[in-house]
C-alpha cells in the first residue's frame, strides 16, 4: 500500500537544461551544445522516472479500485 502521494522530483532541472542545449537553441545566441552521447546519458535518468512512476501510478488506481 502506498501511504503518500506519488511525486516524481528527479531530472526536471537537468530537463530544463538539457533539452534546449541538446537540440541547439542556445547555440546561435552562446556557442552551447552538448555531444548526443552526452544528452543521452542526461536524458535516461528522466526515462526511467517515467517508467517508474507508470508503475508505481498503475499500483496505486488498482489499489483504489478495490
Amino acid at each position: 500500500m502506498v501511504s503518500g502521494p506519488v511525486t516524481s522530483q528527479g531530472c526536471s532541472t537537468t530537463d530544463l537544461g538539457s533539452y534546449p542545449i541538446g537540440t541547439g537553441v542556445f547555440y546561435p545566441a552562446f556557442g552551447l551544445i552538448l555531444r548526443p552521447e552526452r544528452s543521452a546519458l542526461l536524458m535516461a535518468p528522466s526515462s526511467i522516472i517515467v517508467v517508474v512512476n507508470a508503475v508505481l501510478l498503475r499500483r496505486v488506481e488498482g489499489e483504489l479500485g478495490s
